[in-house]
């Protein structure tokens, strides 16, 4: 840490499509759904976080979709969580230090753009690592077992990182989670019978398959609708298969490397919100014969990881990008 690190405030950043966290110190200052309202008369900020408005006359962004799609929303809402969870009022200070956890598919233009919307809200240097390293070390196995393959299982993704000796050997994303898989439920139901479902009872449903038996006639409520289990697996077939592809591209790529047998012997460590749900996780490399390991605290592991980091920035520097 440099002499002018001491003026500035050093934050961490966990921008997620649903949920923006924010680290200061030993503390977990923000932790919302990343979402701003706008007024529609006026174009003016009603809310953030929590704190959105929802109402005809107000209109709702979420500015994150894997990356930020939304410059300008994600801006303010930045600006406004920093503000929020710092209590402050007025200007935000001229000096900070913003760490982001980014995905590791981040392009060159993505990274830009978390830059600039920082640098715009007042950062004085910004610093990014990859959530997988963050996810890593907060499960403690980035250097204990050093060789591993990690999968991120989230509202906008599925991503992949097998890791050789604590670095990324190979990696991949697809760039579509738990929103997708809701949207294809969603939708079916609505086609097929006419009934229309929310993504809350969808969720709700895919969490009452793991009390029922595999029998072709099992069924799960979605609203007041029966559907089988076997009908709602149908629906996700075609999800999993592309997703799986994917994962098997990453693992086929470390096949000849000397430690691929360290890497089988690990396992495969899982965080993110989709990996809570059994009947979702076990359909990610069904025929990997491989140790499972769920996260404990799968929504917080990117932005507990990035806390981890800052505090021992020696230790961790070398996986820091400035």
């Amino acid at each position: 840490m440099s002499f002018w690190d001491l003026f500035k405030t050093t934050i961490g950043i966990d921008p997620g499509s649903d949920s923006l966290r924010i680290v200061h110190g030993d503390q977990i200052i923000f932790n919302e759904p990343a979402r701003i309202s706008f007024d529609k008369k006026t174009n003016k900020m009603s809310g953030i976080g929590g704190s959105s408005v929802v109402s005809d006359g107000q209109l709702l962004l979420k500015p994150m979709y894997y990356s930020i799609w939304d410059f300008h929303a994600f801006e303010m809402l930045l600006r406004g969580a920093i503000m929020k969870g710092l209590n402050m009022k007025g200007r935000l200070p001229k000096t900070f230090k913003m760490y982001f956890a980014i995905p590791n598919g981040s392009n060159e233009i993505e990274k830009r753009a978390y830059r600039d919307s920082a640098e715009h809200a007042n950062a004085a240097e910004v610093v990014m690592i990859h959530q997988s390293v963050c996810a890593a070390i907060s499960l403690n196995i980035l250097f204990e077992r050093r060789n591993f393959i990690l999968i991120d299982f989230s509202a906008t993704k599925v991503e992949i990182s097998v890791f050789i000796d604590s670095r990324i050997y190979s990696s991949g994303n697809v760039r579509m989670g738990t929103w997708k898989i809701h949207e294809l439920v969603v939708n079916y139901v609505r086609r097929r019978y006419q009934v229309e479902v929310n993504e809350a009872q969808v969720a709700q449903a895919l969490l009452g398959i793991e009390s029922l038996n595999d029998s072709k006639d099992a069924q799960v409520a979605i609203a007041d609708h029966q559907l089988l289990v076997v009908e709602l697996k149908a629906i996700l077939r075609s999800y999993f298969q592309i997703v799986n592809d994917m994962l098997l591209t990453a693992v086929e790529m470390m096949t000849r490397h000397p430690y691929y047998q360290r890497v089988l012997a690990n396992g495969i460590f899982f965080t993110g919100g989709g990996a809570v749900v059994n009947c979702l996780r076990e359909q990610l490399l069904p025929d990997l014969d491989m140790s499972q390991t769920v996260s404990r605290t799968p929504f917080l592991d990117n932005i507990n990881g990035l806390q981890i980091a800052i505090r021992d920035y020696e230790k961790y520097k070398h996986y820091l990008m400035f």
